[in-house]
């Protein structure tokens, strides 16, 4: 049977680094259980000036300090998802565009990588119940993102003494971004470390993989394993989603409710509004029952 529980999104209302404590606080109002805390790399003009760094650079200690805030008083039950740098163009002060590359084949970059999620949970206080990163392009392998997990995965023990879940998303223009890749990549850690099933999957955003699969997401959606799911982006364009939309959401909803475990979901709406509204499609679909034919 799956457990849903829900993480409140980093909306454009937020400050776009900040603290913990007020995002806590909406996602308590809002019944969430976590909290996403963006991690990108300086992303954009104002970023720039406040860190004398360059757009898509890594973040130094001196600029975590700069961006984020740090709370006198973190609550103990508080949980939070580092969403770590997605890959986005980014303009910098001079007009020009950059998109910064995720290397996970290079693994200086991976030690650079750790070190700043690392830098970023010791500021904030507490380190990530979760850190979501992406695929990158197809320089990359699932051999570089094991070799990725384990550096995040060892780092945190050793300075947090805990372990986060970390979370890989499918992103279209990546090379995880078909069921089949999702199933392949599952494979991969299933015949290398069956140990890391339970601290490792994927968060499907189901709005991406939409768009890279079209005539072909149910066909898609059925290839990936069950077990590898363990989160979901929940939205349509960045606003609430409808059963209207042309994504088939029930398929979604009846597929996810065969898992059994916890699946945690981020209505990844832009917006406040739209948050609630998010929530409810999801808690109303993942209890209704599917219809027998």
């Amino acid at each position: 049977m799956v457990n849903v529980s829900y993480v409140y999104p980093n909306t454009c209302e937020l400050p776009q680094r900040g603290g913990l404590v007020d995002r806590w606080r909406l996602a308590v109002a809002a019944g969430c259980g976590c909290v996403e805390v963006p991690a990108d790399f300086v992303k954009g003009v104002s970023e720039e000036r406040k860190t004398g760094l360059s757009v898509c650079s890594f973040l130094s200690p001196d600029a975590i300090a700069a961006l984020y805030e740090r709370d006198a008083d973190v609550p103990e039950e508080l949980e939070y998802c580092l969403h770590t740098e997605p890959s986005l163009p980014r303009e910098d002060q001079y007009g020009l565009v950059h998109q910064a590359a995720l290397m996970w084949h290079n693994k200086d970059w991976v030690k650079q990588f750790a070190a700043m999620t690392l830098d970023i949970g010791r500021f904030l206080g507490k380190p990530p119940r979760y850190v979501e990163i992406h695929p990158g392009d197809q320089r990359n392998t699932f051999k570089d993102l094991l070799f990725a997990v384990h550096a995040l995965l060892d780092g945190h023990a050793e300075v947090f003494g805990k372990k986060p879940v970390v979370l890989v998303e499918n992103r279209t223009n990546q090379f995880i971004s078909k069921g089949s890749d999702i199933a392949s990549f599952w494979q991969f850690i299933v015949d290398e470390e069956p140990s890391l099933r339970g601290q490792v999957g994927v968060v499907l955003d189901v709005s991406q993989f939409f768009t890279v699969t079209r005539a072909g997401f149910e066909a898609q959606l059925g290839m990936i394993p069950l077990d590898a799911v363990k989160g979901l982006h929940v939205h349509f364009k960045h606003a609430a989603p409808s059963l209207s939309d042309v994504v088939p959401w029930m398929k979604v909803f009846d597929t996810i409710k065969r898992l059994n475990g916890e699946v945690l979901v981020n209505p990844e709406v832009s917006h406040r509004k739209n948050v609630a509204p998010t929530i409810a499609f999801c808690k109303k679909h993942f209890s209704t029952q599917k219809t027998v034919k």
